[in-house]
């Protein structure tokens, strides 16, 4: 698996979203496996894009590639299958009239008083963290945001509410998995005001932003609901892809979004259970299908399973999972190739893992199947090198792994 490999260390620091968390806009909503606005604005450099490029994020998250693409003049494109991806996506990058929000919020805080109640759905981590008290309080002002708003500006208070939403249940979501903790990180008492001093932040960061100009030549993104692993011809071609799939590290973001997804987009466990079936295949509960793959050509890989076949601590849903997971890397992969102009790179950001002490390099094995699609390889920039979990260190010593970004160039 020999394959060009550079460090660029110093980017390290922002393959983590602890910038956004603090930087306007950004921090409307941030996914905690996510990296930093500033290592968008870096690969943007580092393949010489200017305002007449085009960009696709085929995983938008939480809009940080979209929202960076924005500020700096760029068209992009994002798409995504979870609804509050989109959701917030769209919000964080929507022009607005600060007069137009601020009447909106006079609509919406003199509707507030009313409580009413609303069912929780057959759903564990809601009927278990969250109280009757509170999950009616958060339908009811649900419900009066889509009643006395609409179109961006409904997507505004939305995102507004299902980013304080964590904080009304007991548990937390730091994790691959939520996990039930003693109470809730704010009182009930506080939920109306934590959610009004939230949408009053969020006003106040587009004011700013709006007297800074930082809007000026910045397109509002098409954002889409669709299938990265589904070409979408429409779209039409692109200078550059800058994205990161989820990493095949058992993490499910179903889960450890449930509450908002609960409180916005989904009816019950039937529909949560369906939309996570959709998703790209990267957590334990993911299954390959039957078809034939480039992965099952790959000796690298090949070797990877057995070793992890023959690990008397292995999990024996792993090999499954990583299996599913190229085969939609592979899917994704085609798609993104077609949508590429001659010459055009795409930059994914991926993570290689380590179960049962065998280490799967992802970032290599991506650059292979690319290879074997008709992509160029341009190498792999390392940005950090990550720990192991306490059990993995345990078991089976300390080895760091890799964070990388994958660089792949469409032929002439």
């Amino acid at each position: 698996m020999k394959m060009q490999i550079t460090e660029k260390l110093e980017w390290g620091k922002y393959a983590r979203p602890s910038e956004n968390k603090q930087s306007a806009i950004h921090n409307w909503f941030v996914y905690h496996h996510s990296f930093g606005k500033t290592l968008v604005s870096e690969i943007l450099n580092e393949l010489k894009l200017d305002r007449k490029a085009r960009v696709l994020d085929p995983f938008c998250g939480s809009g940080t590639t979209l929202l960076v693409c924005q500020h700096k003049g760029i068209e992009c494109v994002g798409m995504d299958l979870m609804p509050l991806s989109i959701l917030v996506s769209r919000a964080k990058t929507n022009h607005y009239s600060v007069v137009n929000l601020r009447n909106t919020f006079k609509k919406i805080e003199s509707s507030l008083d009313r409580i009413d109640s609303y069912p929780k759905p057959d759903i564990s981590i809601i009927n278990k963290a969250f109280t009757q008290k509170a999950w009616d309080q958060i339908q009811s002002i649900r419900e009066v945001v889509e009643t006395r708003s609409c179109g961006k500006v409904r997507d505004f208070f939305l995102t507004g509410l299902l980013g304080v939403v964590s904080s009304f249940g007991a548990y937390s979501n730091d994790g691959g998995f939520p996990r039930l903790v003693r109470r809730p990180k704010v009182p009930l008492k506080d939920l109306q005001l934590t959610f009004m001093n939230r949408v009053n932040k969020m006003t106040n960061e587009v004011e700013l932003c709006n007297s800074l100009h930082q809007y000026d030549g910045g397109r509002v993104p098409i954002i889409i609901t669709h299938d990265a692993r589904n070409t979408l011809n429409k779209l039409g071609r692109f200078d550059a892809i800058v994205t990161s799939p989820p990493y095949p590290n058992r993490h499910d973001y179903t889960r450890v979004y449930t509450a908002e997804l609960a409180a916005a987009f989904l009816k019950n466990n039937e529909e949560l259970k369906k939309l996570r079936a959709r998703l790209f295949r990267s957590h334990i509960e993911a299954k390959p299908d039957d078809t034939v793959s480039l992965i099952d050509e790959i000796r690298p890989f090949i070797k990877i399973l057995r070793a992890l076949r023959e690990s008397p601590k292995a999990d024996d849903r792993v090999p499954g999972m990583l299996r599913a997971y190229y085969q939609d890397m592979e899917k994704t992969l085609s798609a993104i190739w077609k949508l590429l102009k001659p010459n055009a790179v795409a930059a994914i950001v991926v993570g290689n893992v380590r179960f049962s002490g065998v280490m799967v390099p992802v970032d290599e094995i991506t650059a292979l199947i690319g290879r074997n699609i008709g992509f160029i390889s341009q190498g792999i920039l390392v940005i950090r090198y990550r720990g192991n979990s306490p059990q993995q260190m345990r078991d089976f010593g300390k080895i760091t792994s890799r964070e990388s970004i994958v660089m792949l160039r469409k032929g002439a």
